[in-house]
C-alpha cells in the first residue's frame, strides 16, 4: 500500500492535484505511525512536509518533518538511491524553499543530481541542474558564483534535456545585463515564448526573471510592466491548482 501510495504522489502532483498530493502524503504518515516504518514512510514525511507548512500555518514543524525524512535515508535506507534522490528533490524545491537559506537547499539539491546521476536517470539529474543554477540566481547569489554554477551544469542541462534548458535559460538570459558571461546567442526568447504556447507557470517564471534583472538595475517602468505580466501568466494557472492569498 505504501508503496502505491508513494507511487501516485508525484504524479498527482504533476497534474496540479494538490487536495489529492495532500491525502496521499497524510495517509502515508498515518499508517507509518501506525505501523511502523518503512522505505515509503521517509518519503511520505518528505511529500507532507511539502504541503503542511501551508495547510496548518507551521513552516517550522514541516521542515522538521522533512528533516526526519531526510534522516531515514541517510541513516537506514541509503541503499534506495531511487526513492533517496527523489525525497532529496522534493525537500529542496518544496519544504526547504520557504523556510531555509540556500547552502542547505544547495546541498540537497546536489545530492539529488549525484543519486540521479549514479543511477541512469539522466532526465532527473538535468531538472537538479536547472534548479542548482536558478534559485541561485533568484535569491541573490554573488554574480560569480552564479556564473560558476552556470558554468558548470548548464552544458549538460542543454545536451540532456532541452526543455529545461529553455527553462534555466528563461530565468538566467535576464541577468546577462549584470553578467556579461551569461549571454547566450544559441537562445532566443523568441523561440521560446512560441515553444511555451499559453500563458502557464514557465513563463511566469520568465517575466518574474525580468522584473528581478530591473529592480537590480533599477529601471522602475520595466520592473512594473513585468511584474504584471507575471501576474497575468501565473493567475490563470493557479486559479484550478493552489490557493494564492
Amino acid at each position: 500500500i505504501m508503496n502505491i501510495l508513494s507511487s501516485t504522489w508525484a504524479p498527482s502532483y504533476i497534474i496540479g492535484n494538490s487536495l489529492l498530493c495532500s491525502c496521499i502524503s497524510s495517509r502515508m504518515v498515518n499508517l507509518s505511525l501506525e505501523n511502523g516504518l518503512c522505505e515509503a514512510s521517509a518519503t511520505g514525511f518528505i511529500n507532507y512536509s511539502f504541503f503542511s507548512g501551508h495547510a496548518i500555518g507551521d513552516f517550522d514543524s514541516a521542515t522538521q518533518l522533512g528533516r526526519v525524512g531526510l534522516r531515514l535515508f541517510e541513516t537506514r535506507y541509503s541503499s534506495n538511491k531511487v526513492l533517496w534522490s527523489k525525497a532529496c528533490g522534493v525537500y529542496a524545491i518544496g519544504t526547504a524553499t520557504w523556510q531555509r537559506p540556500y547552502h542547505e537547499k544547495g546541498y540537497y539539491l546536489h545530492k539529488c543530481y549525484e543519486l540521479n546521476m549514479e543511477t541512469g536517470s539522466l532526465v532527473h539529474a538535468s531538472y537538479m541542474c536547472h534548479f542548482m543554477v536558478s534559485y541561485k540566481i533568484l535569491e541573490g547569489a554573488k554574480l560569480n558564483e552564479a556564473l560558476s554554477l552556470y558554468q558548470q551544469y548548464f552544458p549538460f542541462l542543454k545536451k540532456t534535456c532541452p526543455p529545461l534548458y529553455d527553462f534555466g535559460m528563461a530565468v538566467v538570459q535576464p541577468m546577462k545585463d549584470l553578467m556579461g558571461g551569461f549571454k547566450d546567442d544559441t537562445w532566443d526568447e523568441a523561440h521560446y515564448a512560441i515553444y511555451l504556447g499559453a500563458p502557464s507557470v514557465y513563463s511566469a517564471v520568465f517575466y518574474y526573471s525580468k522584473m528581478f534583472s530591473a529592480l537590480f538595475l533599477r529601471r522602475r517602468s520595466k520592473w512594473l510592466d513585468y511584474a504584471d505580466q507575471a501576474m497575468a501568466t501565473i493567475l490563470p494557472y493557479f486559479s484550478s491548482t493552489a490557493y494564492v492569498p
